[in-house]
């Protein structure tokens, strides 16, 4: 889409197809920290589609998931630092699903 074929406000259900398709929560999200500049027009809020195409020119490519997350999610089991090992989650799962004994 050109910039001169834009028009100068989206609302936030068109604001988020316009970022991917996220929920309008996420819009008013980055509205509040300031990410994006909105103006109200009667009742309606309406996103500054210019502060839109700022926040995609400026915004990090692996969107805001934590240096950890990449640990966590690793696919080979050394590259996973903070996994528990399997048979120790099952145990302890099973422990809390246990019926507890009654007392005679």
């Amino acid at each position: 889409m050109e910039k001169q074929n834009l028009p100068l406000l989206w609302d936030l259900e068109e604001t988020a197809n316009q970022l991917g398709g996220v929920s309008a929560r996420l819009v008013k999200r980055l509205l509040d920290r300031g990410d994006l500049r909105a103006q109200r027009v009667g009742r309606r809020l309406l996103v500054n589609v210019q502060s839109v195409l700022e926040y995609i020119d400026q915004a990090p490519s692996l969107a805001h998931n934590s240096p950890c997350a990449g640990a966590v999610c690793g696919t080979r089991p050394e590259e996973r630092k903070y996994a528990v090992p399997t048979q120790r989650l099952a145990n302890l799962v099973g422990q809390l699903y246990r019926p507890k004994r009654q007392a005679s």
